[in-house]
This record gives C-alpha cells, sequence and structure tokens, in this order.
C-alpha cells in the first residue's frame, strides 16, 4: 500500500527520491533513464537555513535531467518548520487512512444498483433490510411458493410459516414511505419483478423559504478577508478574487486573477492564499470568511484535507501561524463582492490589485451595499405534504 501514501513536508527525513511528497509519483520517476540518483538523501539535504538551495535544485536539471517546470513546483512546496513530515492517505477525501477505503480499493466490484443503497440504509433495522430484500427478488418462503415446490404446509417447521400480515404490512409501510419521499421512482425497480401495490399519491409540494443573509463588518483590530474561486466544467476557465475590509466595512484592497484549478474547491484554495498574501501586509488579526462550507470545515478542524490539496493546506497554516485568524462561513449571496471579483478573475488576462480608488464600479456598490447593512436573500426549497 506504499504507493498510496503521500506526505506533507515538515523538518524530518523523509526519501527526496523514493517517497511521494510532490504529485502523485515518487521523485525518481521524473529522472532521465540511466541517470540513477542517491537513493540514500533525505528531503532536508536540499534545504539552506530552512528554504530550497536553489543551486542545488538547478544542479538536479543537469545531473538527472529533471525538467525545468518541476524544479518550479518544488521550489513552490512549502515546508511546515517546526512541524514533523505528515503521512497522508490518497484513498480518502479527508487524507487520513481508513480500513473502509483501502477494502473498497481491493475489492472485486460488481455494478452498483440503486435499489440497494435505499434498502440496506441506517434507516431501516438489519431485520427489515433483510425482509425488504427477500420481498423484492422473491425470495420469502410464502405458501405460493412452497406449494409449487410440492411442500405441505402442515409438515413446515414454525420458523419457515409465511409472514404475517402484521409484518408485511409494515414493510409495505416504509416502502409506501420512501415512494412518498422521493426516495424510491420506477428505475429503482429496474431488474426486479416486485408484486407490491401502492396507492396512488400526490406529489410532494416544495416552496421557496428565504433567508435574510447580513455581511457584518469585524470589530477593531480585526480586518475581514472575504474570497472567493470560480471555476468552469465545460471550459476548464478558473478565476480567484477577494478583498479586505476594515471595522468600519470600508475597502482596504482588492483582487482578481485567472488561476490553473482542477476543480472550484482548488479554485477556492488558491484564492485563500493569494488574499491571505494580500491580507497579512495590512494586519496581524485576520477574519477570514468563505461561502465554501468543505473549506471552512477544513480550516476549522485544522487538517491537511486530501493529499490531492495537501500543499495548499500546509501553505495556508505556514501563512497563519504568526497570525492571530478565525473562520466562518457565510452564503454566496452575502459574498457577492469576492464573487464578482472571482468572475472578473476568469475574464482577466494576469493578476490585479485595487485600492479604494481603482476598484471597479459594481464591486464599490457592493461594499457600500453591505457597509450600510443592505441584506441579501438566500432560497431553499422546502417539501410540504
Amino acid at each position: 500500500m506504499h504507493e498510496y501514501i503521500r506526505w506533507s513536508l515538515g523538518e524530518e527525513k523523509i526519501s527526496f527520491w523514493d517517497d511521494v511528497w510532490l504529485g502523485a509519483n515518487s521523485f525518481q520517476s521524473l529522472c532521465v533513464p540511466g541517470n540513477d540518483p542517491p537513493q540514500s538523501q533525505a528531503v532536508v539535504s536540499y534545504w539552506h537555513e530552512h528554504a530550497w538551495d536553489e543551486d542545488m535544485l538547478h544542479s538536479l536539471t543537469f545531473r538527472f535531467g529533471v525538467p525545468l517546470d518541476v524544479i518550479d513546483q518544488i521550489r513552490a512546496t512549502p515546508i511546515e518548520l517546526g512541524a514533523k513530515d505528515v503521512r497522508r492517505w490518497s484513498l480518502t477525501s479527508h487524507g487520513e487512512f481508513s480500513v473502509t477505503s483501502t477494502w473498497e480499493n481491493i475489492r472485486t466490484r460488481l455494478p452498483k444498483r440503486e435499489i440497494f443503497c435505499l434498502i440496506w440504509n441506517q434507516g431501516l433495522t438489519p431485520t427489515m433490510s433483510v425482509f425488504i430484500w427477500r420481498l423484492l427478488f422473491g425470495r420469502l418462503p410464502v405458501d405460493e411458493k412452497l406449494q409449487r415446490r410440492g411442500i405441505e404446509l402442515a409438515s413446515r417447521c414454525q420458523c419457515c410459516r409465511s409472514p404475517s400480515v402484521e409484518s408485511l404490512s409494515h414493510v409495505t409501510h416504509h416502502l409506501h414511505v420512501l415512494v412518498l419521499a422521493g426516495g424510491i421512482t420506477p428505475t429503482h425497480w429496474r431488474g426486479c419483478s416486485p408484486s407490491v401495490d401502492f396507492m396512488p399519491f400526490s406529489p410532494r409540494q416544495r416552496v421557496l423559504r428565504s433567508l435574510m443573509v447580513l455581511w457584518h463588518p469585524p470589530d477593531a483590530p480585526w480586518m475581514k478577508l472575504n474570497t472567493d474561486g470560480a471555476f468552469s466544467t465545460s471550459t476548464l476557465a478558473a478565476g480567484e478574487g477577494g478583498l479586505v475590509r476594515d471595522s468600519d466595512g470600508g475597502l482596504l484592497r482588492a483582487f482578481c486573477a485567472p488561476i490553473a484549478a482542477s476543480s472550484s474547491f482548488e479554485a477556492e484554495l488558491l484564492a485563500l492564499i493569494r488574499g491571505l498574501e494580500m491580507a497579512m501586509e495590512l494586519s496581524t488579526h485576520i477574519w477570514i470568511e468563505l461561502d465554501s462550507a468543505a473549506l471552512i470545515s477544513l480550516l476549522s478542524a485544522g487538517h491537511l484535507g486530501s493529499t490531492e490539496f495537501r500543499h495548499h493546506m500546509a501553505l495556508i497554516w505556514t501563512m497563519t501561524a504568526q497570525r492571530h485568524v478565525r473562520f466562518s462561513k457565510i452564503y454566496r449571496e452575502g459574498n457577492r463582492a469576492a464573487d464578482f471579483l472571482a468572475g472578473r478573475g476568469v475574464q482577466t488576462p494576469a493578476p490585479t490589485y485595487f485600492d479604494p480608488i481603482s476598484a471597479p464600479w459594481y464591486m464599490k456598490a457592493l461594499v457600500r451595499m453591505d457597509q450600510l447593512g443592505y441584506p441579501n436573500f438566500h432560497f431553499r426549497r422546502r417539501d410540504m405534504g
């Protein structure tokens, strides 16, 4: 299972050439065949005064044929000073090892059928799940089946008798509830021949429920950093944007920039990193507010997250180590200024920074509305009936 281990760099002695600490493969695989690197060298061998040794890194190109763009990736890989190397597990979304992820990786998989997810879940007891499974696939020892097989009812033992009317009604009721809730539709019966009839029902009505969202300024000496990332799954174009405001809600600085990202989540991470670089020049008390619930959850827990983004997260922790930092979640409707800048970043050819005078007029208007306490509204659908 060594191939599923990734490393986040601290100050220990993992192997520079054999351990996977850059990307998804060992560094040795990047060398030109025939150039055998020294196996015993640790990552710290390429550091000088707690930073990457530029001369040693560039020598890798001439000695072992390492591409220059890989050298740039190494230089951008953060080192968590004073911390140990952290082992990450690539088979889980949170980067922590689990027996379940290992089993899922090695087991033989059959085509997934959604009906089984509905039958085998925590909402039903194991007895009920087994009963429903046998009912749908014709495995219940009901009288008709037994008689077709030539088994006399009088000769059956008590444990083989047909299910009672009460138990069958109980299971049918739960199936009916799943249908009413929209959890089971006709497509889920594909491959089955259930003989269970349900009464006609009216579809559940869904109504909109509004929630007022307000942006709140920080208390002095805090400054609030709002960032956002934009990513298009169709064009793969991505952008980032963010702004820093003071305790009066006034704009201090803002930015927008195009970025290379593989997902919306990575775009959010990159936006936060650039935003922190900007905010750290202005204050040591930084309140980070984002509309990404997943990222806020990760930051609040103090985790490195998945192996794919471990270096991004390590860089964020390194940047915030000497600052007073707090995190909060806000709905996208309350993060409109950062959202506007992220969208603008997709269309911008190069990173652009703004001050209160040079900022786009539309962003100034959004900032002013937040400053005056104008509400935005987040709408959620709620089932009725």
